[in-house]
């Protein structure tokens, strides 16, 4: 199996305001590396954007009459930590929050960053899928937290999530 190349970039496409249908594509007729036929499509009534090949020019971003598409440019290192997204050219989590017994958290920050999808993970209301949308990927959540057995605090010194494929 090949080698995937890690994405630098998470291209996010607003399904409230895009209409394929209505604006002639001009993201799509603008992309350099669509011109060579690679990396647009429709599924369903959105645009989808494959995030291996795109090259972060942002021209898609700019010729969108909607204003729905987003390229978000990131560090090398938030590859790694994904906690959970949603799925393709949709939202990203890197890495959670670690409450610590006796201690309040506070999250704070702009809107869109993920603090709700962070809470609702903690509170076991969503199952972190590690960033594989497209994977039937078990995680084991109990009282205690994610992983066998073990708190949060302890998880994330270690680092580590007990999955299955």
């Amino acid at each position: 199996m090949a080698a995937r190349r890690l994405t630098s970039r998470v291209a996010v496409v607003d399904e409230d305001r895009c209409k394929p249908n209505k604006c002639g594509q001009e993201c799509r007729r603008s992309c350099p590396v669509v011109k060579i036929d690679l990396t647009f499509r429709v599924v369903g009534s959105i645009a989808l954007i494959s995030e291996e090949l795109c090259i972060g020019c942002g021209i898609c971003v700019k010729k969108c009459p909607f204003g729905a598409i987003t390229i978000i440019n990131l560090p090398k290192e938030l590859d790694k930590d994904t906690t959970h997204r949603f799925g393709q050219n949709s939202f990203k989590l890197h890495r959670l929050p670690v409450p610590i017994p006796g201690q309040v958290l506070g999250l704070v920050g702009i809107n869109g960053i993920g603090k709700s999808t962070a809470l609702n993970i903690l509170a076991g209301q969503i199952k972190p899928n590690l960033g594989r949308y497209d994977e039937a990927v078990h995680v084991q959540m109990d009282g205690h937290g994610i992983g066998n057995d073990i708190s949060w605090h302890e998880w994330s010194q270690s680092g580590e999530v007990t999955s299955q494929q």
